[in-house]
């Protein structure tokens, strides 16, 4: 019983060295030149300098896919990536040694604004039974996933018109895998916890209440009267209330999204009706 209790104790000090999942993100900047009022159009295209994966597994187009999914949560719109990255593969641009005038071309041939570079740096994966802080069990096995990956993912977004530098970011990603062969997935977290720093872009959301005029709160702070424009995060929900002298005030929970318009007809109070 001593030695049950011994061995889960020691598993629970050391399992988030040797078998949690973990993130980190730095050397994050940010150009003055991004503002949460610009809108942006991105392309991605992600770049393998490990060698580790394999060309046509799809796991760069995933990583790719993972970093649009947070730019959208985060207001941006990214470019068709299906037409654009036949126009990579036409242009080897997953290739090393282009320079930056090479990516922000290929960014307005996309009618981008910007293009956003990932490039994966490092890319491993070890056997975790061979580390000897993980307890051993009683047939002799380690108490720990089999297999950990690792992976370095650094983005870098340019101006496709002055090929100027935006935003950087690097971010290193951990976690268990049932295989060696499985590394897809911890570069695809690695990616999207870097696309994550990237700051939101407000959502522009007018607000309009037909021909009578109403104050309009968000979050029970009011923010104007109708017709106005709302500067709001998106993807983050808020509450909507518009109020009215002589009208039933009408709520609404809404998520913003890149550009919106809202129209609600306030009725008339029955009281006001009398």
């Amino acid at each position: 019983m001593l030695r049950t209790r011994s061995l889960l104790v020691s598993l629970a000090l050391l399992l988030p060295l040797v078998g949690c999942a973990t993130s980190q993100t730095r050397d994050v900047w940010v150009s003055p030149a991004v503002t949460p009022e610009t809108p942006r159009s991105i392309a991605i295209v992600a770049i393998d300098q490990t060698g580790r994966l394999a060309p046509q597994s799809g796991e760069l187009i995933n990583a790719e896919d993972r970093i649009a999914a947070e730019f959208g949560r985060r207001g941006y719109e990214t470019t068709l990536q299906s037409n654009f990255r036949q126009y990579v593969e036409q242009q080897t641009l997953r290739q090393s040694g282009l320079t930056d005038a090479d990516y922000a071309k290929a960014a307005l041939h996309s009618d981008a604004d910007a293009i956003l570079i990932a490039r994966i740096t490092r890319c491993d994966i070890w056997n975790n039974q061979n580390n000897t802080f993980i307890p051993i069990n009683f047939n002799g096995q380690r108490m720990g996933p089999s297999f950990m990956a690792g992976a370095t993912v650094s983005l870098r977004m340019i101006d496709s018109r002055t090929a100027a530098t935006l935003f950087t970011a690097t971010s290193e990603a951990k976690e268990s895998v049932p295989d060696t062969q499985t590394l897809g997935a911890v570069v695809d977290n690695a990616a999207a916890q870097a696309a994550r720093e990237l700051p939101a872009r407000m959502a522009a959301v007018t607000v309009e209440s037909g021909s009578a005029p109403a104050e309009v709160y968000v979050n029970g702070n009011r923010m104007g009267t109708t017709p106005t424009t709302l500067q709001l995060r998106p993807s983050e929900p808020v509450t909507i209330e518009l109020r009215a002298m002589g009208f039933q005030s009408e709520s609404l929970f809404y998520t913003p999204k890149h550009e919106d318009r809202i129209r609600r007809s306030l009725k008339q109070s029955p009281l006001a009706a009398r």
